[in-house]
């Protein structure tokens, strides 16, 4: 059986050696618990349609440490709800791009991410 953490503790410590990010993906607020005791600033709670924004809520008084970013199935239409409920960040995919990466329209892409900005922006 895998121990609460080990993973997130190698991965810290590959991290560490080089100039890059450490987010760890996380599923229960044991992950969420064993990756920010590991160092992580940041989690990724994935995938996001398996939890709500409510679960954001529960976690944060016991876990104030924890940045959540949800990630998978993040939309336009419940993003805020989710920025409101204490996620640092959000993780978006196909929200974001779309179709744009197979037919080659960017332009659909970059009205996109102003959309998305305008989001966050409205929920700072």
């Amino acid at each position: 059986m895998p121990r609460p953490g080990g993973y997130a503790r190698r991965c810290r410590g590959t991290g560490s050696a080089r100039p890059t990010g450490f987010v760890p993906g996380v599923f229960t607020p044991s992950e969420i618990d064993a990756a920010t005791q590991a160092g992580a600033e940041v989690v990724k709670l994935f995938p996001a349609s398996s939890h709500n924004p409510k679960f954001i809520r529960q976690l944060l008084p016991p876990l104030p440490d924890a940045g959540i970013m949800p990630t998978g199935t993040i939309t336009r239409e419940d993003a805020r709800e989710w920025l409101n409920a204490g996620a640092v960040a959000l993780g978006v995919g196909s929200d974001l791009v779309g179709d744009s990466m197979r037919t080659g329209d960017y332009n659909s892409a970059r009205r996109s991410a102003r959309e998305w900005l305008d989001i966050v922006r409205a929920a700072e």
